[in-house]
C-alpha cells in the first residue's frame, strides 16, 4: 500500500516515519520506517515536504496536493493526502500520509533511470558553454 504514519511530536524538523507501506518503500527504494525526513530527502524536495507538513499543522486539517511535472516526454506527478492525527495530549502529533504516483514511474529504479538521464542532459549542456 502507499500509506505511511509520520511522527510529528518533535516538530517538522525532526519528523520521522513510524511505519511505511510496501508501495511507498518500492517508490523510495529502501525501508522508510524509523527514518527522519532529512534522511530520505534533501534540497528542494525536503523543503517542499516539510512545507506540506507545516501547512497541515497550520490548517489543522487534511492537506491534498496534486503535483504534476514533465520530464522529457514523461508526464509525471503524484496525488498526496496528509491527514492530521491527535496524540495523547489532544494536539496534532502524527500524520497519515498517502501518495499515489501518476505516470509510468512506479518504483525507485524507474526514478533512478530518469535521474541518470537528467544528469546526462545537464552534463551535455555544461559542455556547450
Amino acid at each position: 500500500n502507499n500509506l505511511a504514519l509520520v511522527d510529528l511530536r518533535l516538530g517538522v524538523e525532526q519528523a520521522r516515519y513510524l511505519w511505511a507501506g510496501q508501495g511507498l518503500v518500492k517508490l523510495f527504494g529502501a525501508p522508510l520506517t524509523g527514518k527522519l525526513l532529512s534522511q530520505c530527502y534533501s534540497g528542494a524536495t525536503l523543503a517542499e515536504v516539510r512545507d506540506a507538513y507545516r501547512r497541515m499543522l497550520h490548517e489543522g486539517g487534511p492537506v491534498f496536493s496534486d503535483r504534476r511535472f514533465r520530464v522529457f516526454t514523461e508526464k509525471l506527478g503524484y496525488h498526496r493526502l496528509m491527514l492530521p492525527l491527535l496524540d495523547d495530549t489532544g494536539e496534532v502529533g502524527f500524520a497519515m500520509l498517502m501518495i499515489l504516483p501518476k505516470g509510468n514511474l512506479r518504483a525507485a529504479s524507474d526514478w533512478r533511470c530518469l535521474e541518470m538521464e537528467l544528469d546526462l542532459v545537464a552534463a551535455l549542456r555544461s559542455t556547450e558553454r
